[in-house]
Order: C-alpha cells, then sequence, then structure tokens
C-alpha cells in the first residue's frame, strides 16, 4: 500500500512554503516542478525619504524689538514694503512743502 504524500511537509524539506507550492499546483505545475523551482526573491524597493517643504511662519516679534513701520503694515495688508516707503515719503514731503 502507497503512503499518502503530504505536500506541505515535502515543501518544507525542499525549503519552500507550502502555500508556494500549492499555489503553484492549481496552476497547473506538476508537484516535481512545483518542488523543485526557486522562490524568486521581490527585492524592495529603497524607501525614499520624504522631502520636508519648508514654510515660513511668521514669528511674533519680540517685545523689546522694534520693527519698521512699512513692515508692520506690509504684513498685515498684503502690500509690498516698496509701495508703503513711497507713500510714506509723499506724505511726509506734503506735510514739509505746506508749512
Amino acid at each position: 500500500m502507497k503512503r499518502k504524500v503530504n505536500i506541505a511537509a515535502e515543501a518544507r524539506k525542499a525549503g519552500l512554503d507550502p502555500r508556494v507550492v500549492y499555489v503553484r499546483m492549481n496552476k497547473g505545475w506538476t508537484k516535481k516542478r512545483a518542488l523543485e523551482t526557486p522562490v524568486r526573491v521581490v527585492k524592495k524597493p529603497k524607501r525614499k525619504t520624504a522631502i520636508k517643504k519648508v514654510t515660513h511662519k511668521r514669528v511674533a516679534p519680540k517685545a523689546n524689538r522694534m520693527i519698521p513701520v512699512e513692515h508692520f503694515v506690509a504684513d498685515r495688508t498684503n502690500v509690498a514694503v516698496g509701495w508703503i516707503l513711497s507713500t510714506i515719503i509723499v506724505f511726509l514731503i506734503t506735510i514739509i512743502v505746506m508749512r
């Protein structure tokens, strides 16, 4: 009488995962071919390190630090500093001329 063959035991003996052998046999491979063909090693791709996006956060000025008026206004109104400076200069000139 022939002894029943345990495919899982033979797969382990051959150094293979039994699930690999079962899948191969379900795909139509012969038992011999399923047990003798080595498992293909799939290399995992190297993990790319994420490039951190630089975000500029507005930092509140220190209490004892003075900031120019044009920067103070520009930060709160989204108006260019140059435009604010030219407006201040024109304003001061008109005051001086009117005296």
